[in-house]
């Protein structure tokens, strides 16, 4: 019975825990002018690659947004794939490219 309430306890302080509030969440205000990323595409089939073939796709994009677009930190799900990224802020209305690489040696 003891073990019993012990557990409940552990569980009823680990919910309360993990239902707090962020208060570290950042959200812009409503009319603030912020950059709007829009690809031209988002997804791509390279179908068979062969050992050490190109495995390199462009994914261009346009800020669509009210201001500078920076892409601080592009990063890929796994090891295989590289991103090249403009470090430069992208101005409104302007178009950019991330360049990914896929590693076809490891293949």
């Amino acid at each position: 019975m003891k073990t019993t309430l012990v557990l409940l306890a552990f569980l009823f302080i680990s919910c309360l825990v993990s239902a707090q509030e962020n208060k570290d969440k950042k959200t812009a205000p409503a009319g603030e002018k912020l950059p709007a990323l829009v690809f031209e595409f988002t997804t791509h089939d390279f179908g068979t690659i062969p050992f050490n073939g190109d495995g390199t796709v462009e994914f261009k994009f346009t800020n669509t947004g009210k201001a500078p677009l920076v892409l601080s930190n592009c990063q890929s799900s796994c090891g295989c794939t590289v991103p090249e990224w403009p470090k430069d802020p992208i101005p409104p209305k302007g178009k950019g490219s991330i360049k990914v690489k896929y590693n076809t040696s490891r293949v």
